[in-house]
């Protein structure tokens, strides 16, 4: 009972704390709720500010959890942070230990794992082994305690060897080999590659915080910004930014509420972060489809070529300055995180196409 007080009393001050910022209890975990029985994700509901588009679909929950357990099952080794002793633990559920408080933890870490690996199906993993909702990593602690008890009763009745170290703590040393080999073949060409590139500022996802900080120089207090990482641009810019709208239209009405606040939109952020597709298909046919012209601008550009002259709709902004850029095949820069605007600003550089 005091376990469930506490556990209300923590989720009622959050609930509280959301419904002020958003006049929702739920705040942004409802775009995640949503998510789950509809066939956008999570960022396509944030991106959605047309709440009657949203339909509920009953089948898209079962087909999301049968595609997510499946990607967990393929990945539960990296996703235990490649700890064998963690995995092993599975093996240990097939021993009973002598004291019965421990077989009696076993099986509510057991069921424990068991809820939170449902919770991770259903929400799913995006990101891999550095997905924020990744929980695995909280119940690594235990899962690795029981894998290695479970290991080391194994080793005690194989009897390897006689006598010494290797006979008592030879199953430690294994497993910790074992553990610690992909870290130590990698680890020199990652050292290499961190002090080769200490001074660059470029790093996944790109947020290059002191290029976006220019744009606190070339906009106003009253003024907003549209990208498709808010949360990096409003943080570094410090600047009020709206999560890129689904759509040209819901932008217009999103800028018509936003002048009559005393607001402006003075221009787009694009990053990598809308790019990182693994095809062009998926690319053109994703959550930012509506947008793919001015996102694919940028990165474009580096091969020499303007699209913005075969643009099928008007897009309100069309001056792209470069606030960072990768090295092309060209020699050139191809600009990958690119600002618009709807007019020319004064001191801050253009991304140009190179010229033949």
């Amino acid at each position: 009972v005091l376990l469930m007080v506490l556990l209300g009393a923590a989720v009622g001050a959050w609930g509280w704390r959301c419904y002020q910022l958003t006049g929702d209890p739920l705040g942004a975990a409802k775009a995640l709720l949503l998510s789950l029985v509809g066939p956008e994700s999570e960022y396509g509901v944030m991106r959605d500010y047309d709440r009657s588009a949203q339909v509920v679909f009953l089948e898209a929950l079962l087909r999301k959890l049968s595609s997510n357990s499946l990607d967990q099952l393929q990945s539960l080794y990296t996703l235990l942070g490649g700890i064998i002793p963690a995995l092993l633990f599975f093996l240990a559920l097939l021993h009973r230990f002598r004291r019965t408080e421990v077989t009696q933890l076993r099986s509510v870490l057991c069921c424990m794992w068991g809820f939170a690996t449902l919770a991770m199906c259903l929400i799913g993993l995006p990101e891999k082994e550095v997905d924020d909702n990744l929980l695995h990593l909280t119940l690594l602690p235990g899962l690795t305690m029981y894998g290695l008890a479970g290991v080391a009763v194994l080793w005690a009745r194989l009897q390897p060897g006689r006598a010494g170290l290797w006979t008592s703590k030879g199953y430690a040393i294994l497993l910790i080999g074992l553990t610690a080999w992909p870290m130590a073949m990698t680890l020199p060409t990652s050292l290499r590659m961190g002090l080769f590139r200490k001074n660059e500022h470029m790093n996944w996802p790109p947020y290059a915080p002191p290029r976006l900080a220019r744009l606190t120089f070339y906009t106003a207090e009253k003024e907003m910004l549209v990208a498709d990482a808010p949360w990096s641009v409003a943080w570094y810019a410090d600047r009020t930014t709206l999560y890129l709208p689904k759509n040209l239209q819901q932008f217009e009405l999103l800028n018509t509420l936003g002048r009559d606040a005393g607001l402006s939109v003075a221009g787009f952020v694009f990053s990598p972060w809308s790019t990182k597709d693994a095809s062009l298909s998926t690319q053109l046919g994703g959550s930012f489809k509506d947008w793919n012209e001015p996102i694919l601008r940028g990165p474009v550009m580096g091969i020499e070529v303007d699209i913005a002259k075969e643009w099928r709709t008007k897009f309100p902004y069309p001056v792209p300055y470069l606030l960072a850029g990768l090295p092309s095949s060209s020699g050139r820069v191809a600009p990958a995180l690119v600002f618009y605007s709807d007019k020319p600003k004064r001191d801050m550089p253009k991304a140009e196409a190179a010229k033949p």
